[in-house]
Order: C-alpha cells, then structure tokens, then sequence
C-alpha cells in the first residue's frame, strides 16, 4: 500500500478534504448560467468563477515554489480560516487559550494548502457547471456539478460552497461534496481525537501529517 493511501486510512478527516476540494480550480466551456438571479447570489457566484480563473492561470505555470506559494496566498483570501477552525472544533475551540487557537488555526492552515496544492495536480480534466446560487440565514451558497473531462462515463461531482460576505468581498467556510460537509466531518474526527486524548495529541497528528508529506 503506498504512502499516500496509508496516510488517506489513517487522517479520514484530510480524505474528504481532497474530495471537497476536487474541482475548485477548473472552470471550463462548460460554465452555464442557468437563469438570471439575484444581485447578492450572483456576486457570490462571480467571486468563486473569478478565483477560479485566477488558480487556472496560475495552474498553467510550470510546478515551482513561487507558483505553490501564489496558490496558498490565494487561499488565504479565499478561505476563512479561522471559521472554519473554529467550527471544525466545535465546543473544544472555546476551551482553547489564544496561543492554542493560532497554533491550531496555522497547522490547519498548512493541511489544507498541501492537501489542496496535490489534489490540483491530480484533477486536471474536471469542469464546472454551475447549477444554482442562494442566499441562506446570513451566508450564501452556490452550487457547482464537476465532471471528469475524459472520463464522461463516471458520476459527477455535486459540490456547495458556503460563503459569507466580509467586507466588500466573500470568504468560503464550508464546503459540502455529495452530501457530505467539510466542516461537519473535521467537527466529527476532531472531537473523538480530543476526548480520547486531547488536544496535544490532535495536534501532534497533524503535525505528523504535515511532516510525512
């Protein structure tokens, strides 16, 4: 078994992180506006097309440091995450001193820049079509199906982003692929890493993580 899948059994949580981030970077002809709606649906839908277009340009680029590095400046702004540490924790993030919290919020940082950065690599022939935009107790969420561009006989990929306005721009906090919630499965592994056996030793595994590669 190689490397990677041992690692895949071992972090379940950082799996259905790859799945979720599959086909954020791949906007193709196939991008369709379905109907016209309204203003604050389709600003939200057109700050995930334009940094979509922005990871594609920088995709283009040969494999190099400086091309990773732009990429994870580019999450920066488009993920929040300090949301989505503070909901991947749940309960437990109220526990935690302000220097746990950072530390916390970097490593995860750090998984979801590497992960993200290998999962682009493999999915090269996935495009977008956009299905639907919706406003949503305080956040929006626009809805994108993602097929494989070479091989049109597997299933599509049904993926909704979680966005909430900050500022005059938008920042991601969840992201749920087929169903099932980025968030709601990191709560759901974090949880029982905690009260097993604390949080030094969730810590200690995504730093092990982060070491292996």
């Amino acid at each position: 078994m190689s490397a990677h899948r041992r690692n895949q059994r071992r972090f379940p949580w950082l799996a259905t992180l790859a799945l979720g981030w599959i086909a954020l970077a791949f906007v193709g002809a196939q991008t369709k506006v379905e109907a016209k709606i309204p203003d604050g649906e389709e600003a939200a839908r057109a700050y995930i097309a334009e940094n979509h277009g922005r990871l594609l340009e920088i995709l283009k680029r040969p494999k190099s440091p400086k091309r990773d590095r732009e990429i994870g400046e580019l999450l920066q702004d488009f993920l929040d995450y300090e949301r989505i540490s503070e909901t991947s924790l749940g309960a437990g993030w109220g526990k935690l001193k302000p220097t746990e919290k950072e530390r916390f919020q970097s490593l995860l940082g750090d998984l979801i820049e590497r992960n993200y950065i290998a999962s682009l690599e493999d999915t090269k022939h996935f495009a977008i079509r956009y299905l639907d935009s919706r406003k949503d107790e305080g956040s929006y969420i626009v809805e994108t199906e993602a097929r494989d561009r070479k091989n049109r006989r597997a299933p599509p990929i049904r993926m909704s982003y979680r966005l909430v306005e900050r500022g005059p721009s938008f920042r991601v906090i969840d992201i749920v692929t087929d169903g099932v919630s980025l968030v709601t499965n990191y709560r759901n592994q974090f949880s029982r890493i905690l009260a097993r056996d604390g949080f030094e030793a969730l810590i200690a595994k995504m730093e092990e993580r982060l070491e292996s590669g």
